[in-house]
């Protein structure tokens, strides 16, 4: 059991829809220059052209609805050398539905189009069509793959070079952590814990709904971080919330999957850091600075404070609008590594 963002969902087909729209409409304009198909028959560059368009339509939105499904039928039930075939099989009987669909439009829209459907397809130019097809397919289900496994964005990001030299931003970063986790290993054993992080973390997939960025998962603790758009109408606070609930709404799932009802504490700060590209043969996006280690802190007091929630004041008087969550002051606190007291507010949802 696990929750697929919407905005995960649209971005998805957006970018889908984007790739095979290109993809057809580079195909047809290479198609037209200086080639003939079906034994001299010419198609007219306005028809192809308005064909590439629908097809990329069609194409975009079927594929992006594949890879929603498969993403969430098959994830973690089979290994991606299987999920790929079982794309590259759906993909092979969906192209030859689409090659039924063109020579019935072709048909229905061309009086001199005397030709079998087997005579069609049989044409060199089909073959490949098909090819085509399915390397455009392969490499977005694996730029598709290799983007989920940097986070949303990364991966153009490190195209571009964003941050091959360092460069410094202004973000909130939420550390995320499992209330009596020591605890709970023990009580279930470390496996079947490690498949309760599992199904937790995919469940945090609803923060995407906010805008929030995956920075890291260290053991059972999670790194969100938003730009400082999030502040508008405090979205940084109600992924926090949306996440909880939704751990509410499946307390019967995991009750019965692993006798425990899972609660996370979490701290907020927001501030300057830097940002940077790191590594030689893994690369990623690092972030540093003591805005980070200052979150962290936030979070650790949330035990002593008897509290879900706590951020820090600074986030505190960075909201403009109305938020429509309670916030509680709790006083000036020490925090490791800070020459002052930082003033603490703890987050509630109203009843």
């Amino acid at each position: 059991m696990k929750f697929i963002s919407t905005n995960y969902r649209w971005i998805t087909l957006r970018d889908h829809f984007l790739v095979w729209t290109i993809a057809f409409v580079l195909f047809a304009c290479i198609r037209n220059i200086g080639t003939r198909e079906l034994n001299g028959f010419e198609i007219p560059p306005t028809l192809s052209m308005i064909m590439s368009l629908s097809l990329g339509f069609i194409f975009g939105t079927i594929s992006g609805i594949a890879t929603l499904y498969f993403s969430e039928r098959f994830y973690r039930r089979v290994s991606l050398r299987k999920f790929f075939f079982a794309r590259i099989a759906f993909t092979v009987a969906f192209i030859l539905s689409v090659f039924l669909l063109v020579y019935s439009i072709y048909n229905l829209l061309l009086e001199d189009f005397d030709v079998t459907f087997m005579f069609f397809i049989s044409q060199p130019v089909i073959w490949v069509v098909v090819v085509y097809l399915l390397i455009v397919d392969f490499g977005l289900a694996l730029f598709h793959q290799v983007n989920l496994m940097l986070g949303r964005g990364n991966l153009k990001k490190l195209i571009r070079g964003q941050f091959y030299e360092p460069k410094e931003e202004n973000r909130v970063f939420m550390f995320l952590d499992l209330q009596s986790s020591t605890t709970i290993a023990e009580q279930i054993g470390h496996l079947k814990f490690s498949r309760l992080i599992q199904d937790c973390f995919n469940d945090l997939a609803v923060v995407e709904n906010y805008d929030a960025q995956v920075y890291q998962y260290v053991g059972d603790e999670a790194v969100l971080t938003w730009s400082t758009g999030c502040l508008e109408n405090g979205k940084c606070l109600k992924a926090y919330f949306a996440f909880m609930n939704l751990l509410v709404q499946k307390k019967p799932y995991y009750l019965e999957a692993y006798g425990v009802h899972p609660f996370f504490k979490a701290g907020l700060h927001i501030g300057q850091v830097t940002v940077s590209e790191v590594g030689k043969y893994k690369r990623e996006i690092a972030y540093h600075g003591d805005t980070l280690n200052t979150a962290a802190r936030i979070q650790a007091l949330c035990n002593e404070l008897q509290s879900g929630l706590l951020i820090s004041d600074d986030l505190k008087q960075g909201f403009g609008g109305e938020t429509g969550l309670i916030f509680t002051a709790k006083g000036p606190h020490e925090l490791k590594g800070k020459a002052q007291p930082m003033e603490l507010w703890s987050v509630t949802q109203p009843q």
